[in-house]
């Protein structure tokens, strides 16, 4: 099927919006969905029209939610330029009881449907909404949000807010070179628990000008730079900027990204320690939790920020 899918889109269309394909398991739970994603990843203005097809054929609300994730999933960023069609489609989903439905929000985002934009920053900041949702819907304004967001995210970082919230602003706002961004993070950066430092951290050194505003902090006593690991530091070392250099150096001494053959050599070193000795898990554990529970989760432990390590090969210390 896939492989005329473009070529005879109308046949294959025809074939597979008729009422009997619907009652097919093969057709319902394989093939459709991954017709509606081969069709939107391709995203123009035809295969827009069959993913429209598919959803208007959907018989039943189950159906549609079962092509709207299919769709969701194929299409990736905002579209440029959807057909009016489409675009009045993802209107009328998010209308009636679709208004606070995170997925139809995001379809409706991504096809430029007016007046979303500014509905999801006011369901992103409403507490009566979901943990999960509001989550969901920051970081879909992180993805392809407007800047005129950040009026909303900013204030979500404070004291009085989930702690899931707050990671999912944080990283959402980073995506904005706006002063702002460092103001607000640098302000409530000392109440901040260990771990939301450490991504308050990334945050800060991901460009120079805030790194250089975190970096006058420290040097005002603000921030103590023990409580910063010089790893975490770096990257700065090939920022070119004096002033960061000479900061830098003043607090933590001469700082170098390292070499290859450096980083060679720590590989293997880690390499043999742990052939050397059988490993421990229950010390272990709190290790993770500290450094690489931040960003990774592994058996349903830890953030999502990076991969999930649970079917990563493990084992292979040369993967």
């Amino acid at each position: 099927v896939e492989s005329k899918a473009v070529s005879d889109q109308a046949a294959v269309l025809d074939l597979l919006t008729a009422p009997e394909a619907w009652d097919a398991p093969l057709v319902r739970d394989v093939i459709h969905g991954r017709l509606m994603r081969r069709y939107a990843a391709d995203g123009s203005e035809e295969t827009l029209s069959a993913c429209l097809r598919l959803l208007e054929a959907a018989p039943s609300e189950k159906h549609l939610n079962h092509m709207l994730a299919a769709l969701d999933q194929g299409l990736g960023g905002r579209l440029e330029d959807a057909p009016d069609a489409f675009r009045a489609k993802m209107a009328k989903l998010v209308e009636g009881e679709g208004a606070k439905d995170v997925r139809r929000l995001r379809l409706a985002l991504r096809s430029d449907v007016p007046g979303v934009h500014e509905r999801i920053e006011e369901l992103a900041a409403d507490p009566k909404m979901s943990t999960p949702d509001r989550v969901s819907l920051i970081e879909l304004l992180g993805e392809i949000g407007r800047p005129s967001c950040l009026p909303t995210l900013i204030p979500l970082l404070h004291i009085d807010e989930q702690h899931h919230v707050e990671i999912a602003v944080l990283f959402a706002i980073a995506r904005f070179d706006d002063d702002r961004v460092p103001a607000k993070v640098l302000k409530e950066y000392p109440r901040f628990s260990a771990k939301l430092k450490s991504m308050c951290l990334r945050v800060l050194l991901s460009r120079p000008h805030w790194a250089l505003a975190f970096l006058k902090q420290v040097d005002r006593g603000k921030i103590d730079p023990e409580s910063i690991l010089v790893d975490e530091l770096r990257g700065l070392a090939s920022s070119q900027d004096e002033e960061i250099d000479e900061l830098v150096q003043k607090h933590w001494g001469r700082i170098t990204r390292g070499t290859p053959e450096e980083k060679l050599a720590d590989i293997r070193r880690f390499n043999n320690d742990l052939r050397a000795f059988p490993g421990y898990a229950e010390a272990g554990h709190p290790l993770y939790t500290e450094h690489c529970g931040k960003c990774h989760k592994l058996f349903g432990e830890g953030e999502e920020i990076g991969p999930d390590l649970t079917t990563a090969n493990r084992k292979d210390q040369d993967y």
